[in-house]
């Protein structure tokens, strides 16, 4: 009798152990198991930024080679007045203090308005 009762503490504690080492070996699966879907969504969001850069470089070439063309249909006025209208149109906003606040590429410059700029012989000084 008492041989059954220890093979069968034997038996219930070997059934334990071998029962821990399941639960063990379950765990590390499922901890590996996460850890893999943890990796393929990391693989995710790098290949989705990949593929979002792309097509933003994608999207930035073709606008560069259509206003590469668009350049290469232009005249060379127009691109000569795509260059020299920030020029000008900085030069026609600008007033000079010294000119009482008067812009000359605004106005015609004559005998009768260089006195009202307070240069009443620019016109002597040109010729």
């Amino acid at each position: 009798r008492k041989k059954e009762i220890e093979a069968r503490t034997k038996a219930e504690a070997d059934l334990k152990r071998q029962e821990e080492k399941d639960r063990e070996i379950l765990e590390r699966e499922r901890q590996r198991s996460i850890e893999r879907a943890k990796e393929r969504e990391n693989e995710r969001k790098e290949a989705l930024l990949r593929e979002e850069e792309e097509a933003r470089l994608a999207a930035e070439r073709e606008k560069e080679e259509a206003e590469r063309r668009a350049r290469m249909a232009e005249t060379p006025q127009q691109a000569l007045h795509r260059l020299y209208e920030p020029i000008f149109r900085v030069l026609w906003d600008l007033e000079f203090a010294k000119l009482h606040g008067t812009n000359p590429f605004r106005i015609v410059i004559d005998k009768e308005n260089c006195a009202a700029m307070g240069v009443p012989d620019y016109c002597e000084v040109i010729e």
